[in-house]
């Protein structure tokens, strides 16, 4: 299957256009999970945060990936076969 990555500046929709597309095409997404630790730390992040994020959205993605269906002409996810859309990949 493959995932969809939207990078872009604060404030310029890519959450909007995530949960859009997951919903065109009934599949599965990933939060933006830096946004939960820098909401937590209250915008106070270090390096290590950095590297927290990191793994926690990787770890997130699996979990996505491994709930998502197939599109059945292609293997990749599509119309009627997911559940929220796919957001931004760690690598």
């Amino acid at each position: 299957m493959r995932r969809v990555v939207f990078v872009g500046a604060e404030s310029t929709g890519k959450s909007t256009l995530t949960h859009y597309l997951a919903h065109a095409y009934d599949t599965v997404a990933v939060p933006e999970i830096g946004r939960f630790i820098w909401e937590d730390k209250r915008g106070r992040l270090g390096p290590d945060d950095y590297v927290e994020i990191a793994v926690k959205h990787r770890a997130a993605e699996d979990e996505a990936m491994a709930q998502a269906r197939p599109h059945p002409a292609t293997g990749a996810a599509g119309p009627g076969h997911a559940r929220h859309p796919v957001h931004r990949r760690a690598r």
